[in-house]
């Protein structure tokens, strides 16, 4: 993505923000990687209260307009690109 826009961007300082529109959860997160892992009956611990830790930002979506005029857009939603991730994490680690 950095390179692609570097050549496409026009001459001086350009700023984008990547990523992608939908959203998760962290539920969704551990969910998935106990899917991928083969874990079952896992319990989750929350530690961090209703708004997770000090400074957290309950949910959040970056505004891309600017890169997505440039013809580029995130290959895989939130959940897939996690899913993927941790399957080639697992491939890495038990290769």
């Amino acid at each position: 993505v950095i390179l692609r826009q570097t050549q496409k961007a026009a001459a001086g300082v350009s700023t984008f923000n990547v990523g992608v529109e939908s959203a998760t959860t962290v539920t969704r997160i551990a969910d998935i990687l106990c899917e991928e892992m083969g874990l079952e009956d896992v319990r989750y611990e929350y530690t961090g209260g209703d708004r997770g830790w000090k400074g957290d930002v309950p949910s959040f979506q970056f505004e891309l307009g600017r890169i997505h005029q440039t013809g580029w857009k995130a290959e895989r939603e939130s959940d897939e690109a996690v899913r993927a991730t941790a399957r080639a994490l697992l491939e890495k680690r038990n290769s």
